[in-house]
């Protein structure tokens, strides 16, 4: 086996125990993990085998039927992220089932014996989801945002990161480097807060709550890319020969000069693209659309193409300026929104499932008030226990 496949096999075993234990993942290496068990249906078999095993074990007295897809599936839930996971009861034990089983998974791709040096050129593992805002550095130093002074907070192969308030932050560069694929900064927005980033060429990005996006430090000469996960607003900088592009799990958007939304969360069933000025163009595998200012493109997660509708932008953006706008909404959809604009759980009773309910709401007034003023349609009631809010009508 060559170096590159030593190295290439420990990359993936680490991928798999990062995600098996709920560590956050870029969207390039969820991308990279789910073609890898794409490419090898044995190696894939093998890791689904193992985990069922041990999980049989530890339910053999268990008297309901156990299905030994289930922890593959979740696997591949999770990676694909366009599926709601499954609920293990001991995620504790699931991870310590789960980490041997990506050990032995090592042994399985032909790694008897493996290069130390090559061992520590893998990035560690990045520590479970944080509560605040987190800048994860390309070499995997971890700054909480909310805990640092405004001014320089460090320096990037001559680039300058920058709070400039409580919300902002900035990377300040007036160079460009050579592709280096994978060195990239993630900044981290968690459930019940936004955050907002100048890019090195001066864009600007708005990241709504329980979202991310993975950049470099210095855009190369070719392209400015950057990934999403979750929500995020963009005012995007122009330059003719120095294309714009944002990435996300379904798609990929090429971009001139504009403003444009994007919503691409791993709950939801799909992805939209809304544009409020200038041009876009939104490509999947098999389709690209180009959209007109007032357009949305949504695309459906489970299959491909793009369907193209004239756009609310009033309630696309309301986030961005401190409003949630539900118009005709269903109860589910409401609450997955309520849930990561302020940071809470809720239980929906099977007798309210399906209703739908409109209204704006102002997001500093916090959730109480916007379950208060929900209330007032007198179809709808709320119980809340901490963060567990019980829906009943």
């Amino acid at each position: 086996m060559s170096q590159n496949q030593i190295v290439q096999a420990l990359k993936i075993s680490e991928l798999f125990k990062k995600y098996l234990r709920d560590d956050v993942l870029t969207t390039q290496e969820r991308f990279e993990l789910f073609e890898w068990m794409e490419a090898h249906p044995k190696e894939r078999q093998r890791m689904q085998q193992l985990i069922s095993q041990g999980l049989n074990d530890h339910r053999a007295g268990n008297l309901k039927a156990y299905d030994p897809t289930l922890p593959y599936i979740e696997l591949t839930s999770r990676i694909a992220i366009d599926k709601p996971r499954l609920k293990i009861k001991s995620m504790q034990l699931f991870y310590k089932i789960a980490a041997a089983a990506a050990i032995l998974f090592i042994l399985s791709v032909g790694l008897l014996i493996f290069d130390q040096k090559a061992h520590k050129q893998i990035e560690q593992s990045i520590s479970s989801t944080s509560k605040t805002v987190q800048l994860t550095l390309a070499g995997g130093e971890k700054i909480n945002l909310e805990s640092q002074q405004n001014g320089i907070i460090s320096s990037v192969n001559g680039t300058k990161i920058k709070k400039e308030n409580p919300l902002l932050l900035s990377f300040q560069s007036t160079v460009t480097t050579k592709d280096v694929q994978g060195l990239l900064n993630t900044l981290t927005v968690p459930a019940g807060k936004q955050y907002q980033l100048i890019l090195p060429d001066g864009s600007r990005v708005w990241l709504n709550a329980k979202s991310a996006i993975s950049f470099p430090s210095n855009f190369n000469k070719q392209e400015r890319m950057v990934e999403i996960t979750g929500e995020a607003y963009f005012e995007v900088n122009h330059f003719d020969s120095w294309p714009f592009k944002v990435k996300t799990s379904e798609q990929m958007v090429e971009v001139l000069g504009t403003k444009f939304n994007i919503q691409a969360y791993p709950d939801e069933l799909q992805t939209t693209t809304t544009l409020l000025n200038g041009s876009v163009r939104v490509s999947d595998q098999t389709t690209a659309k180009l959209l007109k200012p007032g357009e949305i493109a949504v695309k459906s997660n489970q299959t491909d193409g793009f369907k193209i509708a004239n756009a609310d932008l009033n309630q696309t953006v309301a986030w961005k300026d401190g409003q949630l706008v539900f118009k005709d909404e269903k109860i589910e959809e409401l609450t997955r929104q309520l849930s990561r604009t302020f940071d809470v759980e809720f239980d929906i009773d099977e007798k309210i499932q399906g209703q739908h309910f409109s209204g704006t709401f102002a997001i500093n007034n916090g959730v109480d008030s916007t379950l208060r003023m929900l209330e007032q349609t007198g179809a709808i009631h709320f119980s809340i226990k901490g963060r567990r809010i019980s829906v009943k009508p």
